[in-house]
């Protein structure tokens, strides 16, 4: 679920369900409801573009689209799975099995250096001049990969280093900050709190 950062009446809800996927989306502030693109694709993430209102992100397991006119219509941009989508000032960054950054308004996408190990990034966040990457475990050719924790990028996103020393479960599913502490959700539920 996403509230348009640039116009706050606007929130977007992706969903899936035996009946099917889509998004449901409000322009009045949830007074009334649609529903848009049924059936099209299973989103996992959903971003409003900042510098657009009726510019729509979304993210899905084969790769990044883009709506320009409030999620009526919509163009694939990119290839490769979006689990997450993220403004940083004039970055947007995408994460799912690498995390990718843009510097021209999502036209082209440069891969971060996220090490050798693979990932599957699950949120991100920016605190500051700060980016974090929170990283969950998944299943790649019936194999289970463990998650590595959180990664964090001190150069607007070109390279990532591993800030799990003492995080008890390294499978983090989401992210938030507040009174200088990085608070990490996990798999099994727990919440565990890392220092910025």
């Amino acid at each position: 679920m996403t509230v348009h950062p640039a116009d706050p009446d606007r929130v977007y809800v992706a969903y899936s369900n035996l009946e099917g996927t889509g998004l449901f989306s409000t322009e009045d502030g949830g007074a009334t409801w649609k529903n848009l693109l049924n059936d099209r694709t299973h989103f996992t993430a959903v971003a409003g573009d900042p510098e657009n209102r009726d510019r729509l992100w979304l993210g899905a397991p084969d790769g990044l689209y883009r709506s320009d006119n409030g999620g009526d219509d919509i163009t694939k941009v990119a290839d490769g799975r979006v689990d997450t989508i993220e403004f940083a000032g004039p970055k947007m960054l995408i994460g799912g099995d690498t995390i990718r950054v843009s510097t021209n308004g999502g036209r082209t996408f440069r891969t971060a250096d996220t090490g050798q190990l693979p990932l599957r990034v699950s949120d991100l966040l920016q605190v500051g001049d700060t980016l974090h990457a929170a990283n969950t475990s998944y299943w790649d050719a019936a194999l289970p990969r463990r998650g590595r924790g959180v990664l964090r990028s001190t150069d607007g996103g070109r390279t990532w280093q591993n800030i799990s020393n003492g995080l008890q479960n390294l499978n983090a599913t989401s992210l938030a900050a507040a009174g200088g502490r990085l608070y990490v959700g996990t798999v099994q539920g727990g919440v565990h709190c890392l220092e910025l």
